[in-house]
């Protein structure tokens, strides 16, 4: 992240770039995060704990999630908060998403109807945080820790030799003692298979669920749905964006067709995102509105992946995924003062 920030001379903090950030600390903002993060008690990520809040939960072929402890086949939701990162440190928002257009042999894998696609947001301690904010962020980054030790020390006494995706990272991994301190999430799947029995080109969509055709409702904070809905495949036009809506994937600008883009069958899904105005954002314009620097409460689940491996090996994944619901959250508190600084 750039920085143009010099002093003010009178003590009143940076000017520049930084000044809209730190407008956030002075004006009250982050200790009013703080405030609604501690509110959440063990809803959050930041005070929960591994093992009294919440379980480990072994699924199919080895495959984990987290629940409740009181039981039930509900996935345990955690809320974190935390400030986009840059591409550079691993958000993915464009139109290849996750995807690698170039495998480890060196091969070229362009984009198809066979791949997994999804869009991820790397978040890390906002900037200019109060103590108290930097600490909670660092707690969930405690918390998430503490699931993998475990796994960890067990992998080592078994001589299991995973490829991990960890679901924290370093913003210096060149460091002599790199540390810990930004999360991944992923979202739901960027684009999906309209199935045969749906007409593509409807332009007249089914009636959404009431809770999602109203639209969620703005706090006084600020506080908007973001949630990753199971697709309600139907195909709409731009400007009548629903939750659940099929666009074509070439509507998002980087999508610049063969040969790295072959997508034949799938369609580009419209996620519940919404600026402060509670309107929906398109995916064409991920590139703006969570852009770095944009502050962010999001309602997510925890996932443990086992994936076969060449040569029948296997190697673990882990992900925190944005759960599929109704009731995530996301906080756009501020806008940034510079966008093009950030570039």
């Amino acid at each position: 992240m750039a920085s143009h920030a010099t002093s003010s001379g009178n003590g009143g903090g940076p000017v520049g770039l930084l000044d809209g950030f730190f407008q956030r600390r002075k004006n009250g903002f982050y200790d009013q995060i703080v405030t609604n993060m501690k509110r959440m008690g063990r809803g959050a990520a930041c005070g929960a704990t591994f093992g009294l809040d919440f379980v480990r939960k072994v699924l199919w072929e080895g495959n984990e999630g987290f629940r409740y402890p009181s039981g039930g086949s509900a996935d345990a939701c955690l809320t974190f908060v935390g400030e986009v990162q840059h591409p550079s440190h691993g958000t993915q928002l464009d139109a290849s998403g996750t995807h690698t257009f170039v495998t480890r042999s060196g091969a070229f894998n362009p984009l198809t109807d066979s791949a997994k696609v999804k869009d991820r947001i790397v978040i890390g301690s906002p900037t200019h945080a109060s103590k108290t904010l930097n600490i909670l962020f660092n707690n969930q980054i405690a918390l998430l820790n503490d699931i993998r030790v475990p796994d960890e020390e067990f992998e080592k006494k078994n001589n299991l030799n995973y490829m991990v995706f960890e679901w924290t990272k370093s913003l210096d991994p060149q460091a002599d003692e790199p540390c810990d301190d930004l999360i991944q999430i992923s979202l739901g799947n960027k684009y999906v298979v309209v199935p045969d029995d749906e007409d593509d080109d409807n332009d007249e969509p089914p009636p959404l669920p009431q809770n999602a055709a109203s639209g969620p409702s703005t706090s006084s904070n600020g506080m908007i749905t973001f949630s990753c809905f199971r697709a309600l495949l139907i195909s709409i036009a731009d400007s009548e964006a629903r939750v659940g809506a099929l666009y074509e994937p070439r509507t998002l600008p980087d999508y610049t067709g063969h040969p790295c883009f072959q997508l034949e069958r799938k369609k580009l899904l419209q996620h519940d995102v919404r600026d402060l105005n509670n309107k929906l954002i398109h995916p064409k314009d991920y590139w703006a509105a969570l852009r770095p620097g944009t502050l962010l409460l999001i309602k997510a689940t925890l996932h443990v992946y086992l994936v076969k491996g060449t040569g029948g090996g296997r190697h673990r994944k882990v992900c925190i995924r944005c759960r599929r619901s109704d009731d995530m959250v996301v906080n756009f508190l501020l806008d940034l003062p510079n966008q093009r600084g950030l570039d």
